[in-house]
């Protein structure tokens, strides 16, 4: 099932996260990609990172995944 954007904003609203912190994350996100070069090691400080937030609660599982773009292979990096 894929989730758009939007519907995972809707799903952070439904959590009742404040629209400023999505807003705030959904920036620090697209400052991150802008920076990618290393994939697996950013994706590894990624999950660090989110896991570190206080606008996911601690129960929520984050997982580090890697998917090989020509042959579809999924990798777990790190395990939630």
């Amino acid at each position: 099932m894929m989730i758009s954007p939007g519907m995972l904003k809707q799903k952070m609203q439904n959590r009742g996260i404040d629209k400023r912190q999505i807003r705030k994350f959904e920036e620090e996100a697209i400052a991150w990609l802008d920076k990618v070069h290393d994939s697996e090691e950013e994706v590894k400080k990624l999950v660090d990172a989110l896991r570190k937030t206080t606008i996911i609660p601690r129960n929520v599982p984050i997982h580090g995944l890697m998917i090989h773009p020509d042959t579809g292979e999924v990798s777990l990096l790190t395990d939630g």
